[in-house]
């Protein structure tokens, strides 16, 4: 019986997971569902303001990605979704998401150096990212955990891939490719 695939692509913020995720999701022709569209959309339609409202907003997305999840998965569909997922609120999501709907999922966990990750902020704190993300006051919170470089798996059932990201041009993208175009032939 074919079975949905789940492609979860998670980091911290600047490891280059939606640029990873785009590019998977144009490859193989499969939806692709991104915390941030939703956020920016809830912004656009209901305003921004500071940091506490965009962690507000944070807590109605998350609400909505696993909806649009839910119904992709339990309609057998692939798809790609990308967010810096918190191991510990989204893993019981994911397992109940396995149970419900028998999807295979494949994890793919994008790191980098601290250095390079704070430096990548830096520069998008300034270059025109949507200003509802109050960036300057996140900076300040996760300064620190962009310095540690990665964040923890989710711990479900999947096949797991650690990316780094550190430079861009040394990500082997077919070799990424391959394994999501093998996984979706065995979800099939």
């Amino acid at each position: 019986m074919p079975k949905a695939l789940i492609v979860i692509v998670t980091g911290l913020p600047c490891s280059g997971k939606t640029d990873m995720a785009e590019k998977l999701s144009v490859k193989h022709n499969l939806p692709l569902l991104t915390k941030d569209d939703i956020k920016e959309s809830l912004f656009d339609s209901l305003g921004h303001s500071d940091r506490e409202w965009s962690r507000k907003l944070s807590g109605a997305t998350y609400h909505i990605l696993y909806r649009q999840m839910h119904r992709l998965a339990i309609s057998k569909i692939s798809f790609i979704v990308e967010s810096n997922f918190n191991p510990s609120e989204a893993t019981k999501r994911f397992v109940d998401l396995q149970q419900v709907s028998g999807c295979n999922i494949l994890q793919i966990r994008c790191h980098a150096k601290g250095e390079i990750l704070v430096e990548r902020f830096r520069k998008r704190m300034y270059l025109g990212r949507h200003p509802g993300h109050a960036d300057q006051q996140l900076f300040q919170e996760i300064e620190n955990q962009l310095m540690h470089g990665k964040i923890d798996a989710l711990n479900i059932k999947s096949m797991k891939l650690d990316i780094d990201t550190t430079n861009f041009s040394t990500i082997d993208y077919g070799s990424l490719s391959h394994t999501v175009e093998t996984l979706l032939k065995e979800a099939t």
